[in-house]
């Protein structure tokens, strides 16, 4: 990454009161971004930023925390030191999470309207198997 980018980005994430866990996680995520193309990450286009993203995923079987994080660095570098307002940049959900959605929608669509002052909706993390911590 160029130092002029990356002095920008790390003043911005600065003015933001970014943690320094995060600036370190959100640098890193775009650093290995323009190191994978081996070009400067204000020269990529959206195309090779959501290939890249599936790389992390399917290829490189990175986890989702790892690979949110650097996609969240990776968004905040495009919007806010790049300029690419929604139009230019979008990261299109895997299947599996539309799927998801769909899923939240039925089950929400199907509660009973009569369980009492206590209902409530269903999300996302209602159908995501979380992992045992012990």
């Amino acid at each position: 990454m160029a130092r002029e980018l990356k002095t920008q980005f790390i003043n911005y994430m600065t003015v933001q009161r970014f943690s320094a866990h995060t600036k370190r996680s959100y640098l890193t995520g775009v650093k290995l971004l323009a190191k994978h193309y081996m070009q400067s990450p204000d020269t990529l286009t959206n195309d090779q930023i959501q290939d890249y993203i599936r790389h992390l995923l399917e290829e490189r079987k990175l986890s989702w925390g790892t690979c949110n994080a650097y996609l969240s660095g990776i968004v905040g570098f495009y919007r806010h030191i790049c300029k690419w307002d929604d139009t230019q940049f979008v990261i299109r959900p895997s299947h599996a999470y539309e799927n998801l959605q769909r899923w939240v929608w039925f089950f929400n669509l199907i509660l009973p309207a009569n369980m009492g002052k206590n209902r409530r909706s269903f999300g996302l993390s209602d159908l995501i198997q979380k992992e045992d911590r012990h």
